[in-house]
């Protein structure tokens, strides 16, 4: 496997990881947003990995418990 495919396979998983965790917890983005302060459409775009935040991708990890 490439360097590219596994980063693109990280990257899958995260989000799988994310979306998992949201539906497990009965709660939305916009909810997961304004628990860790950020505006939900910052938090979509590092869900969906289209945008690099640590801090908000930590945030949302430690929020969610991932």
């Amino acid at each position: 496997m490439t360097n590219r495919m596994r980063r693109a396979t990280q990257q899958i998983s995260y989000t799988l990881r994310v979306k998992m965790a949201l539906l497990s917890a009965g709660t939305s983005v916009t909810s997961l947003a304004r628990s860790i302060g950020y505006k939900r459409n910052t938090v979509s775009l590092v869900i969906h990995n289209k945008r690099k935040c640590p801090g908000v991708t930590a945030a949302i990890k430690k929020e969610l418990g991932i």
